[in-house]
């Protein structure tokens, strides 16, 4: 599924040449450029699906670095390599969590080069992407459910130990009766429909998904389980 987001550069991959020039003399919105890095992206996000369009923006770790102002609203696809951690941020400068984050992304070999497709996904309200030491506003090692969507409300905080603990049971946070978003910011969790972490697990914070977030659970069929998330224990895959 989809924890991502100072300090970066963004620069065009297009080299400017003689033909490059007169290109961009016809078309100046095509193309943010910015000081070359002499070092290869950490990410590049691009305006088609399948890592295509005509705009495309390489971001480079460590730091955060803001969208380019032509991608804002547009980004399709996102090209990575392995073990690349990111965050991302509807602020420019990855700050305002948790009510800017909107969740982390880790790529792992079964990622191929990257997230081929992000149409009508949380993309489009992306304004930064940061790497994985940007903070989420969610206490290390705990699972924050919110009252509403977009992690607004005062959260119900959820420390993950290494034994079972019931939603807003003994615990920081407001409490609620049933979450509509979550942030988890641990290494890995067991989300549960039932108290006392008994009954079906309803979904696996998997080791490397540390930030993994859900904004607002009516997007997917999927995510509606999360609806009943009643307890949360230990448990990596």
């Amino acid at each position: 599924m989809w924890t991502l987001f100072g300090g970066y550069k963004l620069v065009s991959l297009l080299v400017p040449t003689a033909i490059s020039l007169i290109f961009l003399a016809f078309h100046p919105a095509a193309f943010e450029v910015q000081k070359p890095r002499h070092k290869a992206p950490d990410v590049i996000i691009y305006s088609g699906t399948n890592f295509t369009g005509n705009i495309k923006c390489n971001v480079f770790f460590p730091g955060c670095t803001p969208v380019c102002k032509q991608l804002i609203g547009n980004v399709k696809s996102l090209q990575s390599t392995k073990g690349t951690c990111m965050k991302f941020y509807t602020t420019a400068d990855c700050s305002g969590a948790p009510v800017s984050y909107r969740s982390a992304f880790k790529m792992f070999e079964s990622d191929g080069r990257g997230i081929d497709n992000l149409t009508d996904t949380p993309a489009i309200e992306w304004k930064a992407i940061g790497d994985c030491k940007q903070e989420t506003g969610v206490p290390d090692g705990s699972v924050a459910l919110f009252p509403k969507k977009l992690y607004q409300g005062k959260p119900c905080n959820v420390a993950v130990t290494s034994k079972c603990n019931n939603v807003c049971t003994g615990g920081g946070g407001a409490t609620i009766q049933k979450s509509q978003s979550f942030i988890a910011n641990v290494e890995c969790c067991s989300l549960y429909a039932s108290k006392n972490c008994s009954g079906d697990v309803l979904h696996y914070i998997r080791k490397g998904q540390k930030g993994y977030g859900w904004e607002d659970y009516d997007t997917a069929k999927y995510f509606k389980r999360f609806y009943r998330i009643s307890s949360i224990g230990p448990g990596c895959l």
